[in-house]
């Protein structure tokens, strides 16, 4: 973070409620003033125990727009409807996404505080500024429902959107749950605070060298694959779709077979009998073709 981080941390007071949820009249715990070092303040990616919860920071974001469900009705197995949400006129969201522990001994609504546990968070900026969380952080894509009971011992994924000026910069995440006095509030730097990420970005291939830039291989180019025409078996008989059925000897001694020749003309049926057939090699005989024909 900038320079001034450490002053800017050291000196924050609690002086405002903590609060989270989906209702305005929601308070959390008056904290005292808190004095820190930016090297005692842990970073993003890294479990901060507080009092009654646990949570690591896992990305943290500025945007301009959010997505946030409707009341639109939908079924069983198909996406909930939701709609983009704009911030306001010379505004921006800053999205922290988290995972929280519950460290109570009793169950904890991250989203309505129905359950009577609830963990208190506010984004503090420079100028000493501290903001709350959007309303109704349930209907945030990803988030539990309002009255999702997380039990003692187990954790949650959970998205705090903030909603600030646009020319006043994040600087940590500060947290409590509703079972401390006021006097434990944790902190997290916002250190590798960043745009929104892509949802198309893809993450770099490893290397082998430390250091070394990640480089995509080249995409061998595409080659349509030629497949050769069958030629025919010479050891094989082929199939003839339309053979000629015929004779060329007698009528008493030979009979209709498949010829190995070619039509050239049918005979005159007012001058040759039924079925007389010239063949293009200058021979003659009956096939069933001329037959037919002449019929």
């Amino acid at each position: 973070m900038k320079s001034r981080l450490s002053a800017l941390i050291g000196a924050a007071i609690l002086t405002g409620a903590l609060a989270a949820g989906c209702t305005s009249d929601d308070s959390g715990d008056v904290g005292e003033s808190t004095t820190s070092t930016t090297e005692s303040i842990p970073g993003m990616g890294t479990p901060v125990e507080g009092d009654g919860a646990t949570v690591t920071v896992n990305a943290a974001y500025e945007t301009d727009t959010i997505r946030q469900y409707t009341d639109g009705s939908w079924t069983t197995g198909q996406e909930r409807p939701s709609e983009e949400v704009t911030a306001r006129d010379k505004g921006k969201f800053v999205v922290v996404e988290t995972t929280v522990t519950n460290d109570t001994n009793r169950d904890m609504d991250l989203t309505c505080r129905s359950t009577g546990g609830y963990v208190d968070a506010v984004l503090q900026t420079d100028r000493e500024a501290l903001y709350q969380p959007i309303k109704s952080l349930y209907e945030i894509p990803g988030n539990p429902a309002c009255n999702a009971d997380l039990g003692s011992g187990f954790d949650s994924e959970m998205t705090w959107i903030f909603e600030i000026p646009e020319d006043r910069e994040a600087l940590s995440f500060n947290f409590l749950s509703n079972t401390s006095d006021g006097e434990d509030t944790a902190f997290i730097r916002l250190d590798k605070l960043g745009e929104k990420p892509s949802t198309s970005a893809k993450d770099p291939e490893p290397t082998d060298a430390p250091g070394a830039a990640a480089v995509e291989p080249e995409a061998d180019a595409y080659t349509p694959e030629v497949v050769p025409e069958a030629q025919p078996d010479p050891e094989v008989e082929q199939y003839d779709p339309d053979p000629v059925i015929g004779f060329t000897g007698a009528p008493s001694v030979d009979s209709p077979h498949v010829l190995d020749k070619e039509i050239s003309s049918c005979g005159d049926p007012s001058i040759h009998e039924t079925g007389t057939t010239f063949f293009t090699d200058g021979t003659s005989g009956w096939t069933s073709t001329c037959a037919a024909q002449m019929g």
